[in-house]
């Protein structure tokens, strides 16, 4: 058996000074509990108004909802993560870069989505998913393409400039058929 000075005696005596480090830990967790929870709700209020004003410029604009919700949104509302993205790549970390895209995207429809519906039921206001052909046939052409890409483990230029081209296509086609 390990540890047997542990585990060994009945009782265990009491360190007083093992006490406040313990302290000091639980206290040292309270500042980035507060930092993450302002970060959060600042996140909320921006999250909101970015909303608002690209709803009011789709509008504006006459954009379809549908180019609005998967091209602009995700444009503006993913910043960090591109950054991200663009830092991974310039230091050759092709990885990360492709699996915080990927697992983002993965993230919103495997939980915030169905989330989304679940509590949209809950409050009395149901919401429902509704994709029309157009739309999944351009949700299946990314998803294949994606996993097409990833699939080596390894990204040349010409899997690059193919992701590349498949997002104008899709970004050209829903502008104009959806």
């Amino acid at each position: 058996m390990t540890h047997k000075d542990v585990f060994g005696s009945a009782a265990l005596p009491i360190n007083i000074g093992e006490l406040d480090q313990a302290k000091k830990r639980n206290t040292l967790l309270i500042g980035p509990i507060l930092i993450l929870s302002i970060s959060t709700l600042v996140l909320v209020f921006s999250s909101e108004a970015l909303v608002d004003a690209l709803s009011a410029t789709a509008q504006r604009f006459n954009l379809s909802a549908f180019f609005t919700g998967v091209f602009l949104l995700p444009l503006f509302g993913s910043a960090a993560e591109f950054v991200v993205s663009l830092r991974a790549a310039q230091r050759n970390r092709m990885d990360l870069a492709v699996a915080s895209t990927v697992g983002s995207s993965v993230q919103i429809i495997l939980f915030v989505l169905p989330a989304l519906v679940l509590v949209g039921a809950y409050i009395g206001k149901p919401l429902g998913i509704f994709f029309s052909p157009q739309a999944m046939v351009a949700v299946i052409v990314a998803v294949f393409s994606v996993e097409w890409v990833s699939s080596n483990g390894d990204l040349d230029w010409f899997e690059g400039s193919f992701l590349l081209m498949v997002y104008l296509l899709l970004l050209i086609s829903s502008f104009y058929l959806l």
